[in-house]
């Protein structure tokens, strides 16, 4: 009996358990391929948010430039008035100076605004490969605008060439309020990238100190994992998130949620091959029991049965001649036949017993008389 039900075993492993167990596998690792490749999706999401907003940030500049070449060529001679003119329009400039032959000429400043000019002038004097190369883009037909570190808290410096009105290329510095610009300039362009979907934030570079944010986030959101330098501003990082759960979290909770799935999909199929396979080893154990049972039931009637076809056929050959042994005769087969009468009663009760319609009177009886009647009969 153990083998079949071993085998039964290894059948139900085979067939039912094994399959959900290479299915959840895969599963999970698709699942896993699948997070690393939203994630990687949104990611490039973001940066192309940034990037957008960083081309903004240039374009500014870049029409600063513009600008104030275009002034200085229609201008001859009024340099200053140009460079007072360009800074008061633009809140965030509060420093623009010329240079020639790697020498500050012309500084022009915001009202009440002091600055170091030798620290500037050591900036440039340090930097002249750089505007040698910006020199000759411009020769080129190209304006690069190129930002530079200065030793000045919140402030950023860009240089660029330009063409004066004798078509003569000359170096011109702007020194920006670094948060200044982001709240004057890059504030309306964010706000209007944000809506209400993104978290925006700028960072002091390689560190978590926030100088602008669009809105106040709550606690649980600022951790912004998404960062990249400002062009014209490589001191600072913009920052870039989702308004609440980021789309790597609702990845990670739907891949939590469809791995319980899968598992909980697992325990109910074991479960399930657990009680099948304990139902079958029951069956098996009562269909043993059964066979068992009619294999004793019909010793149990061949007993009795050989010895009424025993003294039967004696007294039917008229073997016996005394009246009293052929009582005795008569005494044993009709013992003999309700002994087997009662045996076909308790096969036939059997139902009633298994399906709980068996009644039972039990009464006192002697023991010992029942023993030496068994002894009689064999």
């Amino acid at each position: 009996m153990k083998k079949p039900i071993l085998n039964i075993g290894i059948l139900l492993l085979l067939v039912i358990i094994l399959p959900p167990i290479f299915f959840t596998t895969y599963e999970i690792g698709n699942l896993y391929r699948n997070e690393q490749m939203i994630d990687s999706i949104y990611t490039r999401q973001l940066e192309s948010v940034i990037f957008s907003i960083n081309q903004y940030s240039d374009d500014i500049v870049s029409g600063w430039a513009n600008k104030l070449e275009q002034n200085i060529q229609n201008n001859k001679d009024q340099t200053e008035d140009v460079a007072r003119a360009f800074i008061d329009r633009n809140r965030s400039v509060k420093m623009i100076f010329f240079v020639d032959s790697l020498q500050i000429r012309k500084l022009y400043t915001a009202d009440n605004e002091q600055y170091d000019i030798d620290s500037l002038q050591q900036e440039v004097l340090n930097n002249q490969s750089l505007i040698k190369r910006l020199d000759q883009y411009m020769e080129g037909g190209y304006r690069k605008i190129q930002p530079i570190d200065i030793e000045m808290p919140d402030h950023s410096l860009l240089i660029f060439a330009y063409r004066d009105s004798n078509m003569i290329t000359g170096i011109c510095g702007i020194v920006i309020s670094s948060v200044g610009f982001i709240k004057e300039n890059l504030s309306p362009k964010i706000q209007a990238v944000a809506k209400d979907e993104f978290y925006f934030s700028v960072f002091e570079a390689n560190s978590e100190i926030e100088v602008y944010a669009n809105a106040i986030k709550e606690e649980s959101d600022k951790n912004v994992q998404h960062k990249k330098e400002l062009w014209i501003m490589p001191d600072y990082q913009l920052g870039i998130q989702l308004k609440g759960e980021t789309i790597g979290d609702l990845v990670r909770k739907r891949t939590n949620f469809n791995i319980w799935i899968i598992l909980i999909i697992d325990l109910v199929l074991i479960i399930a091959v657990v009680f099948i396979y304990r139902s079958l080893r029951q069956e098996m154990k009562l269909a043993q029991l059964k066979s068992e049972f009619i294999s004793n039931v019909s010793h149990e009637i061949r007993t009795p049965l050989a010895v009424i076809n025993m003294y039967s056929e004696t007294l039917s050959m008229n073997r016996v001649k005394d009246d009293n042994k052929k009582m005795e005769y008569y005494n044993i087969i009709n013992t003999e036949a309700n002994r087997l009468s009662g045996m076909v009663n308790k096969i036939l009760n059997f139902s009633n017993i298994e399906s709980g319609k068996r009644t039972y009177k039990f009464v006192e009886t002697d023991l010992n008389e029942i023993v030496a009647q068994i002894l009689e009969t064999y």
